[in-house]
């Protein structure tokens, strides 16, 4: 697993799209700025930062890190996102842009529980990239966590 910066520039988008999995491999996305964040997934990369880039919504964005893993898949970052959203909604470091929760991913797929154990991980890189506020276990173990509707 790998947790990237990405430069949230045009040139640096362009760079992206000559990287071997900012074209073709299902990521995870955040940009954020001081105060607001926003999360997403998708399987190229470099053609969705450029759509945000263009969105005058999320000018202010301006930096980005990339999650990737070699055994991403859709089902799997559908999951990671929607997951993100509801922690950094809880952590609160970040006002979350996202309109709505993620896409759902609330099915079962294949070594779920496997990916599921890998959030952990994943959450401790962002908070010792000062990316969240909290750690995950205190996240968790948070009521607003537990009883959220997310």
């Amino acid at each position: 697993m790998a947790i990237e910066s990405v430069d949230f520039t045009w040139d640096g988008i362009r760079k992206l799209s000559q990287k071997n999995r900012g074209t073709n491999w299902p990521v995870v996305y955040i940009l954020y700025n001081e105060d607001t964040a926003y999360i997403g997934e998708t399987c190229n990369l470099s053609n969705r930062l450029a759509q945000h880039r263009s969105n005058k919504k999320l000018d202010s964005l301006n930096r980005a890190v990339m999650i990737t893993d070699d055994d991403f898949n859709k089902s799997v970052t559908l999951d990671y996102e929607q997951t993100l959203i509801k922690l950094f909604k809880i952590d609160k470091k970040y006002m979350v842009r996202n309109r709505n929760r993620g896409q759902s991913a609330c099915h079962e797929y294949y070594d779920r529980n496997l990916y599921e154990s890998k959030m952990p991980i994943i959450w401790k890189e962002l908070f010792s990239k000062n990316l969240t506020r909290r750690t995950y276990g205190d996240l968790i173990n948070d009521n607003m966590y537990k009883y959220s509707p997310y």
